[in-house]
């Protein structure tokens, strides 16, 4: 019998990827995620290009406002994206960004972030969506952007391999989620499902 988790990452692993207000993409693993946000962009997924997280410990954590300096130079227009460089963390970039989507009256989002974040970062924007009672209001798509080894350091200086992380990964929502800061495997499945087909 599969587990909840299971049947969690499978779902939103095979998700329909469908237009939305606007593309998310969450800093973190140096600049990786930065090609699947702009492809999205570039395709018309969405109107407007979020950059989120305060972080910035080079080489993994580069700063949102250093990597839209980088997407004017990929045909990103200036005026089509948005710089959220308060949060420090997972959580936070969940709190200020649906908070943003609220203002804007954004009703659908697509996350980016790493194949080995993006279940937590999914969850976590679903557990600010619960807690603002905006789960029935928005919708989260999340895609994970692609193209880096699993099997191979993350970055010079460090022996952890994505794979390593995506363990860590596990560890986190479940230690998170008994804090209150990430939705259920269960929660998320349920949403998915309410959403699924939209």
């Amino acid at each position: 019998m599969t587990s909840d988790r299971e049947r969690f990452c499978s779902v939103l692993n095979n998700g329909p990827i469908t237009r939305a207000d606007a593309i998310v993409l969450l800093t973190g693993d140096g600049e990786t995620r930065v090609p699947t946000a702009v492809g999205l962009f570039q395709q018309g997924a969405a109107p407007h290009l979020v950059i989120s997280g305060g972080l910035h410990q080079p080489p993994y954590a580069i700063a949102a406002d250093m990597i839209a300096g980088a997407l004017y130079g990929k045909g990103v227009a200036p005026d089509r994206i948005r710089v959220e460089s308060k949060s420090q963390n997972t959580r936070e970039q969940a709190v200020n960004v649906i908070g943003m989507a609220k203002k804007e009256k954004w009703k659908r989002l697509i996350i980016v972030a790493s194949p080995y974040h993006h279940y937590r970062a999914f969850l976590t924007f679903l557990q600010r969506l619960q807690e603002k009672k905006l789960d029935e209001k928005v919708c989260l798509v999340s895609v994970p952007s692609g193209g880096q080894p699993w099997f191979a350091p993350v970055h010079d200086g460090t022996t952890q391999t994505r794979l390593d992380l995506l363990a860590d990964e596990f560890d986190k929502i479940n230690r998170y989620h008994a804090a209150g800061h990430v939705a259920s495997y269960a929660d998320g499945l349920k949403y998915l499902a309410r959403w699924e087909g939209t």
